[in-house]
């Protein structure tokens, strides 16, 4: 599938092009998230720090954050391909495929029977109007699947376009960790960063879209880049608990994760036809959590023979965002569709892997568009 625009909003950047601009830089702008301390062994209480994109989310609740990043990143799509948001004969014929984070109850307190119509009113109903997209509701349809969300949508976004039921999809994906609740739900579970937990993660938040065609846009700019594979899959054999220490779950569980990484990355590689060994991006959400760095380690031991790892980069977004949720592969294939426009990628196709909260992993390989 043909990239035709982008769209992207973080902490460093109100565009698609100073976000990406910046996170090559290596720029990370953290502050202390108000109420929300941890033990410090020497002034007792310290502030945890997180990525927000200030001046938009703060004080929101998670539902509005997903909808003004939306907003947000839609608008910066909107002027990459130079129409606007209420061009009803551009956009005809338009559908929107939302990512959003996994609806736990113990995070959000949505019951499973309610998520819907939740969705459908506290979301989809107010970035229309907010918007003033001229595509009806019935045409937004959520994955609300974590990291994996990414390679759901791009399956769901071709057989939508393949069936002509839409000219052009927009995947859009938001997340944030830094509503009351969600940080909350981290804090309980003892993922932040802390002084005392160095090896925590540091919440942030994000939206980023980008529109796929089967071809490319009749009028506006140059496609960014092309959608070759993607593979996902559940990868522990054991479920996780339904209540407990789902941290040590994770560790116990990393090898399996790994394997079943190492799996996805390589059947999205056949997919795509790769040349074997592998050369370039690797775009992974590793986070500073011990158990995402020891799947990848698992991953990286059964990648050897596909991906050349000399000759290939390592991106690792959250330095720059921090922990971005199912927003990640999103945010990655932004990264990698800017790396080919300014010419320095690593090579002519870029992986995008991740590893949910849950274990469900993806993967995806970018291409560098036809020029």
């Amino acid at each position: 599938m043909q990239v035709s625009g982008l769209g992207q909003i973080s902490n460093v950047g109100l565009s698609v092009e100073s976000t990406c601009a910046a996170q090559r830089a290596g720029v990370s702008r953290i502050a202390s998230i108000p109420g929300v301390t941890a033990y410090d062994p020497d002034a007792l209480e310290a502030e945890i720090a997180g990525a927000p994109v200030r001046g938009l989310t703060d004080g929101f609740f998670y539902n509005a954050r997903w909808v003004l990043l939306a907003l947000e990143s839609l608008r910066d799509l909107a002027r990459n391909l130079d129409v606007s948001l209420e061009d009803s004969g551009y956009w005809r014929s338009t559908s929107i495929v939302w990512v959003l984070p996994e609806l736990e109850f113990e995070r959000f307190r949505i019951p499973g029977e309610k998520a819907e119509e939740f969705l459908r009113l506290a979301c989809a109903d107010v970035l229309l109007a907010l918007s003033r997209l001229p595509i009806s509701p019935r045409d937004v349809h959520f994955i609300a699947a974590g990291p994996r969300g990414l390679v759901l949508a791009c399956a769901k976004a071709q057989e939508m376009l393949r069936a002509g039921a839409s000219q052009r999809v927009i995947l859009l994906a938001t997340d944030s960790w830094l509503d009351p609740m969600s940080l909350l739900w981290l804090q309980e579970g003892g993922r932040l960063k802390a002084p005392e937990h160095p090896t925590g993660l540091c919440p942030g938040e994000s939206g980023a879209c980008a529109v796929l065609r089967t071809t490319p846009e009749p009028r506006g700019p140059a496609s960014a880049a092309r959608i070759l594979s993607w593979s996902s899959s559940d990868s522990s054999s054991s479920p996780p608990p339904e209540s407990g220490d789902l941290t040590a779950w994770r560790s116990e569980a990393a090898a399996a994760f790994g394997r079943a990484l190492a799996e996805a990355i390589e059947r999205a590689l056949v997919e795509a036809r790769s040349k074997a060994p592998f050369r370039g991006s690797l775009i992974l959400d590793l986070n500073g959590e011990i158990w995402r760095a020891m799947a990848w380690g698992h991953a990286q031991v059964r990648l050897q023979r596909l991906i050349d790892f000399s000759a290939s980069k390592v991106v690792l977004p959250a330095i720059s965002f921090g922990d971005i949720g199912a927003a990640a592969p999103a945010a990655g294939l932004c990264i990698a569709a800017r790396s080919f426009a300014r010419s320095y990628a690593a090579g002519s196709q870029a992986i995008v892997a991740s590893v949910s909260d849950r274990g469900a992993v993806g993967a995806l390989v970018i291409g560098a568009p036809d020029r």
